[in-house]
């Protein structure tokens, strides 16, 4: 165990030093926000959960954006099999063109448990990213943007046990993201997902990997093309493959304090939807208050 824990710690101080060395890769669709791991066992008994985090991401070149975003969101549990949460980012974009701030995208979703036994269950998880945030500022691309400009439904199907998850999502854009300059079709998304928790009584840390496979190409328009047809996006129809290491520290029943990094394996060269990121962190504050 001592040994398998050190990897985790390793991993997770590589992540921090390598980001700019490594291909981007990492999606900010949505679709990652559900279908992971859920930590309940370190929690006091009510209902009510609240969240609050921040997250430093990095675009890659050749664009070179500082994402910065600090989201609030919260949890309600109806019962032992229902919950419902939602979370909304506040995004600081900066780079050498550009500095954009905003409301970014809202994020609702449920989840319904179907224990299988005493120690695994199946999780169904649905949710609705909605286009709250700007994809239109001084009209310049997805990647600068606040928001994707499109509403997505969200699906997750999950095995979980207490150290080990397996989960399968999908996520599919509705509408168009017109970001002013080019008008995009986004394809839909498919997501494997899965990992390992080790769970002691005052932290845990995790390693999992997320695969998201764009199922077709996405198409593009520009307003000032000769003709008003769309056409495929070169190297749209992408493999994402992902390294997400995960870190908590249970301060009380109340208060945990996680910290998590994603940094990608693949090469990616397209960024027309402006999902594209080099290295992702974000560091947690979750709450729990007695009611």
């Amino acid at each position: 165990m001592q040994t398998i824990q050190s990897v985790v710690i390793a991993v997770l101080l590589t992540s921090f030093i390598s980001y700019q060395s490594i291909f981007a890769q990492c999606s900010d669709a949505g679709i990652c926000t559900i279908g992971g791991h859920t930590e309940t066992e370190h929690s006091i008994n009510t209902p009510l959960t609240l969240n609050l985090s921040y997250g430093l991401a990095f675009s890659g070149k050749p664009e070179s954006i500082t994402y910065n975003s600090v989201t609030a969101g919260m949890s309600y549990r109806f019962s032992n099999s229902f919950s419902a949460g939602a979370q909304i980012p506040f995004i600081f974009n900066t780079s050498t063109i550009t500095d954009i701030s905003g409301i970014g995208d809202l994020i609702l979703s449920a989840n319904y448990n179907v224990p299988l036994s005493k120690k695994d269950n199946l999780r169904f998880s649905i949710g609705g990213k909605f286009a709250t945030g700007k994809s239109d500022v001084d009209s310049l691309p997805l990647a600068y943007q606040n928001g994707a400009g499109t509403n997505d439904v969200l699906f997750a199907v999950t095995y979980e046990q207490k150290e080990f998850f397996f989960g399968l999502g999908f996520q599919n854009p509705f509408g168009e993201s017109n970001s002013g300059n080019y008008i995009l079709k986004r394809s839909p998304d498919l997501m494997l997902r899965g990992g390992f928790n080790f769970n002691q009584e005052k932290y845990s840390l995790g390693l999992e990997s997320i695969i998201i496979k764009r199922l077709t190409k996405s198409e593009i328009k520009f307003p000032n093309s000769p003709t008003s047809n769309f056409d495929p996006v070169d190297n749209s129809d992408f493999i994402q493959a992902n390294l997400v290491a995960n870190a908590s520290l249970f301060v009380n029943r109340e208060l945990t304090l996680s910290l998590s990094s994603a940094f990608p394996f693949l090469e990616r060269k397209e960024n027309w939807d402006g999902s594209k990121r080099a290295l992702t962190v974000s560091l947690g504050l979750k709450f729990t208050p007695s009611l």
